[in-house]
């Protein structure tokens, strides 16, 4: 194949100017974060120290239009907002752990608070009188009521107002003989249940009274046919009755 003169010429000057071209035409520089958390770029892999060199982010140098400086400034910038970034993110998980623990000990506040109502009961100490706060049940009703804690009465008594807010309409006649020897006309029902915190008896007897004279602060007794069906300590202090299981 024989080449004009012209045709020789353009050929010798392209190869001139692809001997001038640098065959990399992009450079390279790399990233690595030390142990302390800092990052780093630096455009030589042997300035990595060797603990790092299995850790390290390689990219396409962007800069290579601009001059040295303007590279070393940009390269700067963008550490610096790796930087904010990093210091963000951590500062964004710290709160989230922190949110965490604050979420996770109200929880365990809340499981205290709700194991403590199924083993204790609050009540009101007066002298040694313990009023303990109760729930009635029958046929579907429910009344709250305050007895007074009585291990020396047989069975459970309730006054007549709370008789008739349980409109209990079913009852027997009985008689009960107090200690001074008197003898009580009362009545008795079988009601759904009695209910103090956890403790709670089926389908009891309870006798029902009318109560005469000044209020007296509570509604009733608590007798020992619900008391002796569970294991039970009061504490005075507290103003609770522990119930054990």
């Amino acid at each position: 194949m024989r080449y004009n003169s012209k045709t020789a010429a353009f050929l010798w000057i392209l190869l001139a100017l692809s001997l001038l071209v640098p065959l990399k035409l992009s450079a390279e520089f790399y990233k690595y974060l030390d142990k302390e958390g800092k990052l780093h770029f630096v455009d030589d892999q042997s300035n990595i120290p060797p603990e790092y060199r299995n850790n390290i982010t390689v990219y396409k140098e962007k800069y290579d239009h601009l001059s040295e400086k303007e590279k070393v400034d940009n390269l700067k910038t963008d550490a610096k907002k790796a930087e904010e970034t990093r210091k963000r993110r951590a500062a964004e998980e710290k709160l989230l752990r922190k949110n965490e623990l604050i979420k996770a000990r109200q929880q365990q506040k809340i499981a205290k608070e709700k194991y403590l109502k199924r083993v204790q009961t609050k009540v009101a100490i007066d002298g040694n009188r313990v009023l303990v706060p109760v729930k009635l049940g029958y046929r579907g009703k429910e009344v709250e009521a305050t007895l007074l804690l009585d291990t020396g009465a047989t069975i459970t008594t309730v006054h007549q107002h709370i008789a008739d807010q349980l409109y209990i309409t079913q009852t027997k006649k009985a008689e009960a003989k107090v200690i001074s020897g008197k003898v009580l006309d009362f009545k008795i029902a079988k009601i759904s249940y009695i209910k103090v915190g956890p403790a709670k008896l089926k389908f009891p007897l309870v006798g029902i009274i009318k109560h005469k004279g000044p209020s007296v602060g509570y509604n009733g007794l608590l007798g020992m046919d619900f008391l002796r069906n569970f294991d039970y300590s009061i504490d005075f202090e507290k103003s609770v009755i522990k119930w054990k299981p």
